[in-house]
């Protein structure tokens, strides 16, 4: 009591590291930093195919090269279709015989020689939000109105966003359906060294966010 009034304290004693613990917990820090970095991306972008699936599903916005992926499967018959799937055109739209990602990717897939019987059209509308979810959704509603069978589908992505697709499409198609991942490096930056460029950096940051947001929240509802 009295300790209080005249402002007398008790001595606390205060273990700091010395000045190679420092060091020591540094080089730590750094190395479960760079550890962190280097699993980001295999993280976000794993590959996880299935051997066989009932139908392939690539959305429209991918690269061409990226597209052959889906052809590679149809050609190896491990599916019965392609679906593609992808909302309107964001740029080019007046300039565009096809008006959205998924009729021009449909059409370039002919164009590398898929047959026109083995490809399945889902465009996604005129929305600018929630993208993924609409593509995904329009392919569920075409392939339920053309009584095609999609108990085993592999979705063909590129890169970190391989992660968040596969979230969104177990909630349009549901947990029981087996959903497998068919994953295509970028070509803008190397997914070995990703923090290295910007087109990297904002790739594989915005997808770990959008992917976290993404297992709480039902995009699109």
């Amino acid at each position: 009591m009295l300790a209080m009034w005249f402002g007398l304290a008790r001595r606390r004693q205060l273990i700091l590291p010395t000045w190679k613990g420092w060091i020591l917990f540094l080089l730590i820090a750094l190395g479960v930093f760079f550890l962190v970095l280097r699993g980001l991306y295999p993280f976000l972008a794993h590959d996880d195919r299935l051997g066989q699936a009932d139908i392939v599903i690539v959305e429209g916005w991918i690269p061409d090269l990226v597209l052959r992926l889906a052809k590679e499967e149809l050609d190896a018959n491990r599916c019965d279709f392609i679906c593609a799937a992808g909302v309107d055109l964001d740029k080019g739209h007046v300039l565009s015989e096809w008006k959205d990602w998924a009729t021009l990717s449909a059409e370039t897939l002919k164009g590398m020689g898929v047959p026109p019987d083995k490809l399945i059209v889902a465009p996604g509308g005129p929305i600018q939000r929630h993208r993924t979810y609409k593509g995904f959704e329009a392919a569920k509603a075409k392939l339920e109105a053309l009584g095609v069978s999609h108990k085993r589908i592999n979705i063909v992505s590129e890169g970190a966003h391989a992660r968040r697709s596969r979230m969104v499409a177990h909630k349009i198609f549901g947990k029981d359906i087996a959903i497998g991942m068919i994953v295509a490096d970028p070509e803008t930056y190397s997914p070995a060294s990703w923090w290295k460029s910007s087109s990297g950096m904002k790739s594989v940051v915005m997808e770990l966010i959008a992917s976290t947001f993404e297992q709480f929240a039902d995009s699109g509802r």
